[in-house]
């Protein structure tokens, strides 16, 4: 990147007028961060669920446990606070690949 374009920023414009020259007018959720300061408008995606206990053995949380509520929060404002004032953010994404709901009988 740095021999054909100079930097990334320079890199990014490019990626910026590519995508135009394709009518494409929105950044995806995993866009480059320095891709998404170059005009179009953008998504995030905040994986509020990816590191909660239950969640990486293929479980759903419970949604009810204090412990879950508290990671929610602490990943929510981390992941928001720094683009609350960017008028080009249109929303995020909660997570991605999301486990489907498993019902355990405990019979």
């Amino acid at each position: 990147m740095k021999n054909k374009f100079g930097n990334q920023s320079a890199w990014a414009d490019s990626v910026v007028s590519r995508l135009n020259s394709w009518k494409l007018n929105t950044l995806g959720a995993w866009s480059d961060t320095v891709v998404i300061t170059k005009g179009l408008p953008y998504t995030r995606a905040l994986s509020l669920g990816k590191d909660f206990d239950t969640w990486l053995g293929g479980m759903f949380p419970d949604v009810f446990n204090p412990a879950w509520a508290a990671s929610v929060m602490t990943k929510a404002q981390a992941g928001c606070s720094p683009y609350r004032n960017d008028t080009k953010l249109i929303g995020y994404f909660l997570d991605n690949e999301v486990q489907p709901l498993v019902w355990v009988n405990k019979e």
